[in-house]
């Protein structure tokens, strides 16, 4: 009971939509494992405190797995793509694995192993672009598995922030409507500084 009591109330801050997949991950297991405390009152505070009060820390983790995820390495086959920056998110990428398509050639649809990935995308553009998490039925995943069901190899879905569109061999190319938050994006997730060797 206590341990259901926690998710509500965790789940009721939106803070998880700040962290990665791996901090989302290690906190389901401090709650399976009864490492959180008593449920009281000032327990319930102290620990909202202590999370909020690392929201920026956790924010760019958060944006760093999107910079990750977008700047495939070379020994991938979507990585030797010359679309794809290996020292930044450039204003085209194209993502592997991304979609699936349905029995017989119908519908494209998401893969299900890369809902986390297109879901911390849009939220770290949201929060970019000053929006807060994105919420059901506007987020990223939801808009974006409603707009493959009608959708032909090639064809763009157009989205807030990006235009994806989905191809037989499973790849999603993705095109930013919004330069400034790629900008943005490299620039938190790089802590201003860049990559050695950084693409012009």
């Amino acid at each position: 009971m206590a341990r259901n009591a926690w998710r509500y109330i965790l789940s009721q801050t939106g803070i998880t939509h700040f962290m990665t997949e791996a901090r989302q991950r290690e906190l389901q297991e401090q709650l399976e494992k009864g490492q959180f405390p008593v449920l009281t009152v000032p327990n319930v505070l102290s620990t909202l405190e202590g999370l909020t009060g690392r929201i920026g820390t956790l924010l760019v983790e958060s944006i760093t797995e999107v910079f990750e995820w977008l700047r495939p390495r070379e020994h991938s086959y979507v990585g030797s793509l010359k679309t794809n920056k290996h020292y930044r998110v450039g204003y085209k990428a194209i993502v592997g694995y991304a979609v699936d398509v349905g029995y017989a050639g119908s519908a494209f649809h998401l893969n299900v192993h890369r809902e986390a990935n297109f879901r911390a995308l849009g939220n770290a553009l949201a929060l970019l672009d000053g929006q807060g998490v994105q919420r059901y039925p506007d987020d990223l995943c939801t808009q974006l598995r409603i707009g493959l069901k009608d959708c032909r190899a090639g064809d763009a879905v157009v989205l807030p922030y990006l235009q994806v569109k989905p191809y037989r061999n499973g790849n999603a190319h993705l095109v930013f409507t919004r330069h400034d938050l790629i900008d943005r994006l490299n620039q938190v997730a790089t802590d201003g500084t860049g990559l050695p060797g950084k693409e012009a």
